[in-house]
């Protein structure tokens, strides 16, 4: 199965960002104040609908960080 990731929060990032599906933009949500990060980037798979109203979130392992916005062809 193959199908695309929109990346919300790189890999190593504080920051907590979240897609604004009504403006088709990405917003800064919070920043975490603990020394937690993200161990992977973390996004959203398109066109899918979670029990609670939102897309289904993902985790895509990657050699580097990408960017929020960034679209990963993944597979699983």
């Amino acid at each position: 199965m193959d199908f695309d990731v929109i990346v919300e929060i790189p890999q190593g990032s504080r920051n907590k960002y979240e897609m604004d599906h009504a403006i088709g933009r990405i917003r800064l949500d919070r920043m975490l104040f603990t020394s937690t990060r993200y161990p992977a980037d973390y996004g959203y798979i398109d066109g899918t609908l979670g029990r609670d109203g939102d897309p289904l979130d993902a985790l895509v392992t990657v050699g580097e960080p990408t960017f929020p916005g960034c679209v990963i062809a993944c597979r699983a």
